[in-house]
């Protein structure tokens, strides 16, 4: 028989059983994994692929044109304009909606940018609570314009029979790249006139956004150590 005094649980080692010791090591180990599942599930699970959708629209503007025709009134599938930047001989000039008076236009950072604006990179780091979140983007050059966004890789997109479908898939994101449409005239693309970005309402409400599959999973994970965890104490 072992006699096992109050307080010291684990210093006795009782044959054939598993020792307390174990049983209060296991518990640890399955509680910090399950800590660690929860703590790196946003790390790990929300990282996923995302495909570069772009739309076409000849003789056309963006706003001022077919997204609406005052500045403040501009919207993509429900969504508002929240900048525009047009492109000059010496950088950007550009007019924010008054919606959005947080932003300063510092928000934005350009890179990798052609020499005539027609291809580029765009870093977006709000730096205000009140800072809205980017869902579309427009590249204007020469008479026409091309709408980007970003959708999730396993989803198909049918910008001929169901644009509607895939303008709702549009995801947030905080980069991305622009292109300006081809000019027909000697297969070049035009140089950029400006650059304008809209929010993420989708349909005038904002989208809801649900955990990543890899989230979900983590997450049933850890509970599940926890439970356990219990179940042998």
């Amino acid at each position: 028989m072992c006699w096992i005094q109050r307080g010291w649980h684990g210093l006795c080692l009782d044959s054939g059983a598993t020792t307390l010791l174990e049983e209060h090591i296991m518990k640890a180990k399955l509680s910090l994994l399950s800590a660690a599942l929860l703590l790196g599930a946003v790390n790990i699970g929300v990282a996923s692929a995302s495909v570069l959708v772009t739309k076409l629209y000849n003789n056309e503007n963006d706003c001022a044109g077919l997204f609406g025709q005052r500045f403040n009134d501009c919207k993509v599938n429900g969504s508002p304009i929240v900048v525009k930047f047009d492109r000059t001989d010496k950088g950007y000039n550009f007019q924010v909606n008054t919606a959005f008076s947080t932003i300063t236009g510092d928000e934005f950072n350009f890179s990798n940018v052609a020499s005539d604006g027609s291809t580029g990179t765009w870093t977006y780091t709000k730096d205000d609570p009140g800072d809205p979140d980017i869902r579309y983007w427009v590249a204007k050059g020469g008479n026409d314009f091309l709408l980007h966004w970003y959708v999730p890789d396993n989803f198909n997109c049918d910008l001929t029979n169901d644009l509607q479908g895939c303008l709702d898939k549009a995801e947030v994101t905080t980069t991305g790249t622009w292109s300006t449409p081809i000019n027909p005239n000697n297969g070049k693309p035009y140089g950029l006139s400006h650059l304008s970005f809209y929010d993420t309402s989708s349909n005038g409400k904002p989208p809801e956004e649900a955990p990543a599959p890899g989230v979900l999973g983590l997450l049933g994970l850890g509970l599940l150590g926890l439970a356990w965890a219990r179940r042998r104490v």
